[in-house]
């Protein structure tokens, strides 16, 4: 039920929490409102999400231009300036 209701969740903020109360819902795991006391903590949870996210994905580009081949680690060492 939760792969369902988690497949168009990805671009909207927030949607996280509507996608565990109706699947909390529809198994009856947890009471309606019984989740509604996560809302206040939803908002934290949901920034961290975001930053987990995003790292992720620049660590996953990373990995995939080095195993590529791709990835030009000369460029990464600083010059030193002879003035």
């Amino acid at each position: 039920m939760l792969m369902f209701t988690s497949k168009g969740m990805a671009g909207v903020p927030g949607s996280a929490f509507l996608a565990l109360s109706a699947t909390a819902s529809a198994l009856g795991v947890v009471p309606a409102g019984a989740v509604a006391l996560l809302l206040g903590v939803d908002r934290i949870m949901d920034s961290m999400r975001v930053t987990t996210n995003l790292l992720g994905n620049c660590v996953a580009a990373f990995a995939v231009a080095r195993w590529e081949g791709a990835l030009d680690t000369a460029r990464w060492t600083p010059r030193v300036r002879a003035d």
